[in-house]
């Protein structure tokens, strides 16, 4: 783990960009710390408005939601959490600036906007979610005047999220090529705004799997990522850079036959991809997971470089560190095979 955040941190001690750790995938401040305590970073992000409470609540000054925040209840606890931190959140609807707006006055504060600029256009550019967010050009420029003109809403910039480009195969050139031409409608949104006049403090786009492609595009101020801290199956991509360091660990409890075992980790306790991916054994080579149940996890031995037997232990690194990490309550953090401490997840669960 400190080999990861030491090798990103030294890529961005020699940009202008920086890193905004995304704590979605850790929901602990102790390691959001650590990153910041590493260099070449600028503050943290959140999925969630209950995630941005549990950091700001441990000292984290400088954060960025990067969903929107819709809601009078929510808004109301954005606009309480804005006069004790440095909060900004995504916007891409006049609706919500305007419920934003009133909730901020209320409370005589004044909350921290970005634009959220839809990259995928609707479809033009494959592979991109094509969630949330306004179109680029003309109509985030809109929406960005409109937070300028309302009373409580500080404009700090744009974001965007090209992320789903680095399902672009393994390729680390086709990942750059796709992802600079997502980043190049981000960059003209942003020069249209300035060309009106409006300040563009912030342009916030990247994840794990670009943050090397995105965090070298001229214009990008930060990169939101945080798995590459841990790594997990989802993230093996060519030029990533960073290597496994979170894994889980289990029990065989069944050889029923000859090369099948069981393990007892299933997918209460361990995550898969949306397709069907598997988790990948730990230093085993030709043991595999072929399944898993609720509670079991089904690993093939094809020829394995060692024998397992009922009751030896196994670590299995997940598909997806982000949704894992919800799952469990506690890190160990284990140097040369010595637990040198255990980490409470404070921001387990807290998912609105």
């Amino acid at each position: 783990m400190e080999k990861n955040i030491k090798t990103v941190a030294s890529f961005f001690k020699t940009t202008e960009c920086r890193i905004r750790l995304h704590t979605k995938f850790c929901k602990a401040p102790i390691i959001a710390y650590k990153v910041l305590a590493a260099g070449g970073a600028r503050g943290i992000c959140t999925a969630k408005l209950s995630e941005a409470e549990i950091m700001a609540a441990a000292g984290i000054n400088d954060i960025f939601i990067t969903n929107e925040v819709v809601g009078r209840q929510k808004a109301g606890r954005l606009a309480r959490l804005s006069k004790w931190c440095d909060v900004k959140v995504a916007v891409d609807n006049p609706i919500n600036i305007e419920e934003l707006s009133r909730t901020a006055e209320e409370h005589q504060t004044r909350i921290g906007v970005l634009v959220d600029v839809n990259m995928s256009q609707f479809g033009k550019l494959d592979g991109v979610l094509n969630r949330c967010g306004v179109l680029p050009g003309k109509e985030a420029v809109s929406l960005a005047d409109k937070t300028i003109n309302s009373r409580g809403l500080e404009f700090r910039g744009f974001m965007g999220y090209e992320g789903s480009m680095a399902k672009f195969g393994n390729s680390f050139q086709k990942r750059k090529e796709a992802v600079d031409a997502a980043l190049k409608t981000l960059i003209e949104t942003r020069d249209m705004a300035r060309e009106e006049g409006l300040n563009v403090e912030i342009v916030s786009a990247g994840c794990t799997g670009n943050w090397n492609i995105t965090g070298a595009y001229p214009g990008i101020t930060e990169v939101q990522a945080g798995s590459y801290v841990f790594m997990d199956v989802s993230h093996e991509y060519d030029g990533i850079q960073v290597q496994h360091s979170l894994s889980v660990l289990a029990t065989i409890i069944s050889t029923p036959y000859p090369g099948k075992a069981i393990a007892d980790v299933g997918q209460k306790g361990m995550t898969m991809g949306g397709s069907g991916e598997m988790p990948k054994v730990k230093d085993i080579p030709g043991v595999h997971v072929e399944r898993m149940n609720a509670e079991h996890a089904h690993l093939i031995l094809s020829d394995p470089s060692k024998e397992l037997k009922v009751g030896d232990r196994i670590e299995l690194y997940p598909y997806s560190c982000d949704m894992l990490v919800n799952l469990y309550d506690k890190y160990y953090a284990v140097r040369k095979g010595r637990v040198e401490a255990e980490w409470d997840i404070p921001g387990r669960g807290m998912s609105t």
